[in-house]
């Protein structure tokens, strides 16, 4: 399983939240506050 480090703002981490949703691989989401 993946770890996802994200600032949800960010739409770099939208795009890859939303490669590994579309490919169904499992990911844990890690909020990051910067």
């Amino acid at each position: 399983m993946y770890k996802l480090y994200d600032f949800l703002p960010s739409g770099n981490g939208y795009k890859v939240r939303l490669l590994l949703t579309q490919l169904q691989i499992p990911f844990t989401r890690i909020e990051l506050n910067i």
